[in-house]
């Protein structure tokens, strides 16, 4: 399994570990290259450049290990920038079948995240064809971006015969990024696994949570518009971000929020377990929604805003858990109505939470997913 890991470890990472280990917890042979972008810190921005859009260094790390452990199939997660088109050419010559996980839109936009100064962006068919990518600057300014679409250039010829299909995180990323796959190759939609680590209440508490980053694209300031029109109920905020001003200003001004930076991940299950509710407001195409699924794993109901993979984690449960748009009004008044149902209906629908859970998103059930998912790709290339 490669994973190109980020210079801040985020739920891409978390969620490959979780993988690897769910696997070996079920028997497999796992073998986990984790290469760190904490490599293109120092150096000048020039060196940077050239090691991202270069592929010795790539295609040495991948074939060492493929010669090393010689794997019945590859499994790349996250490629960028390190691994890239070298990675991809070291797996080709070694004949070796691989699949991809498509876990961000990397592949349909040079920031793979299409989003743009506050809101969607679909300017760029590809990331090959990310002119309008580089001209705004997506990637870490019009430098970067240019090196990025050298990188997507690179990659994508890189591909070849040996590629066996794709894992999607969600049915919204699927399609998004079906235009841009390679054509005839099949797309298994598998979400991320999230550890069972939270005691499951059936009861809920009296407070409204949000757990995540403190930024306007993960709607944090829809929450403090709410924590304002909702005076009566309490509203715990766990985390950091752009907007912890705004965030610490409203914590001094209204007596129902309160606001902790930092808590461990076993703190933050246990304030989750005895919240009524979870707002998970991304205005932004959310890939998959890890915070919504941990919520879940505690019987904690997730109210989502219905972008990108999002409403697929609450689907299926009761009381319209995803909300269509930013109005407050909306937002409130479901929550109000998660607030005033019975005790009775708060406990089934906390056990459904669960089961949802239990169903889709436990370490085991990925593994199981992911080894048949192995084996049809074996079959194809094979």
């Amino acid at each position: 399994m490669l994973h190109n890991d980020y210079q801040h470890i985020g739920g891409e990472t978390v969620s490959t570990r979780t993988e690897a280990a769910a696997l070996e917890q079920a028997g497999a042979e796992v073998k986990l290259v984790e290469v760190s972008n904490n490599a293109l810190s120092s150096g000048s921005r020039l060196t940077s450049a050239l090691r991202t859009l270069g592929t010795r260094e790539g295609h040495e790390a991948v074939s060492s290990a493929i010669d090393e452990y010689r794997p019945t199939i590859v499994h790349a997660q996250n490629l960028f920038p390190l691994i890239g088109a070298g990675g991809i050419r070291a797996i080709e010559d070694s004949g070796i079948p691989w699949v991809r996980s498509l876990r961000n839109y990397r592949l349909s936009c040079l920031a793979g995240t299409h989003f743009r100064d506050g809101a969607p962006c679909h300017e760029c068919r590809s990331s090959t064809t990310g002119l309008p990518g580089v001209v705004h600057g997506c990637y870490r300014g019009r430098a970067g971006s240019a090196v990025a679409l050298g990188y997507a250039v690179r990659e994508r010829r890189a591909a070849g015969r040996h590629l066996a299909g794709y894992i999607a995180v969600s049915e919204h990323v699927a399609n998004e990024l079906l235009p841009t796959l390679e054509p005839g190759l099949p797309v298994w939609v598998k979400p991320n696994a999230v550890d069972d680590n939270g005691h499951p209440s059936l009861e809920g508490g009296d407070a409204v949570a949000y757990v995540g980053r403190l930024d306007a694209y993960k709607g944090i300031d829809l929450v403090l518009g709410l924590a304002r029109r909702l005076p009566n109920r309490q509203f715990l905020i766990v985390g950091r971000g752009d907007r912890e001003e705004a965030v610490r200003a409203a914590t001094q001004q209204a007596a129902n929020i309160e606001w902790t930076p930092r808590m461990n991940p076993d703190e933050v299950l246990a304030l989750m377990a005895r919240a009524r509710v979870l707002l998970v407001p991304s205005m932004w195409d959310e890939p998959f929604g890890r915070v919504a699924a941990e919520a879940l794993s505690v019987g904690t109901p997730a109210l989502v805003m219905d972008r990108g993979g999002l409403g697929e984690i609450v689907r299926g449960l009761p009381h319209e858990l995803t909300v269509e748009s930013s109005a407050e009004q909306l937002w409130s008044d479901k929550i109000e109505r998660l607030f005033n149902i019975s005790r009775e209906e708060t406990a089934l629908l906390r056990q459904q939470c669960r089961a949802r859970y239990e169903g889709a998103y436990t370490p085991s059930a990925n593994a199981e997913a992911l080894i048949s998912i192995y084996r049809d790709a074996l079959q194809r290339v094979g």
